[in-house]
């Protein structure tokens, strides 16, 4: 049997050379340029944190920033813009109408959703939305992809085209058809559940 105190040694040797292998690569992940890529990300979240803002006031109803773990567990410097002051009242609206789903109401309710819908769809898919944009290099590959997983497309295909959803729901229909009649061919990166493939199907 081995001595105690070797296989110590041993295993603390087994440590130090860990520690190098991580040690060079964490020197390498603290780059200045890293730490650019990761401010530009928070700086883009806090930009969707007022826009998410701005279509619920148009269109009066709840929006949902989704974050990933990486951005949640992540701090940087982000550039502040001037309060935005809005004209109405800071008050809650007591209308039954519009939040109290009863038979009563509900049906119109669905309808006015469902109006609501195909005019954010076509928001999303426009220029004035400045959340989905469409980035042009090689017309043989295009990639759909939202949010960290754009990161990985960048690193792993630079030369293809892509498509950065920033609003995935309601679907922005038209500006993918139109970023998927440019390329030959498409493909759908994102995380975990395949939620925007089956819609590009």
């Amino acid at each position: 049997m081995m001595d105690l105190r070797v296989q110590n040694l041993l295993q603390e040797k087994q440590y130090l050379e860990i520690s190098k292998s991580y040690k060079i690569l964490f020197d390498f992940m603290l780059q200045p340029e890293n730490e650019a890529f990761f401010s530009h990300i928070l700086n883009e979240c806090k930009d969707f944190v007022g826009r998410a803002f701005e279509i619920s006031e148009q269109f009066r109803i709840p929006v949902i920033l989704r974050t990933t773990t990486r951005v949640s567990h992540s701090r940087s410097l982000v550039e502040c813009t001037e309060p935005v002051n809005l004209e109405r009242e800071y008050a809650f609206d007591k209308n039954p109408p519009r939040h109290c789903p009863l038979p009563i109401w509900g049906r119109q309710m669905r309808r006015d959703l469902e109006r609501k819908q195909h005019e954010m769809s076509a928001l999303a898919s426009s220029d004035d939305s400045q959340l989905n944009k469409i980035e042009t290099r090689s017309q043989d590959i295009g990639i759909i992809t939202s949010s960290m997983a754009y990161q990985f497309v960048r690193d792993v295909f630079p030369e293809a085209s892509v498509l950065k959803l920033g609003w995935c729901f309601p679907f922005p229909d038209e500006i993918i058809r139109k970023f998927a009649s440019t390329v030959k061919q498409l493909l759908v990166v994102e995380e975990l559940d395949d939620f925007i493939e089956e819609r590009v199907k």
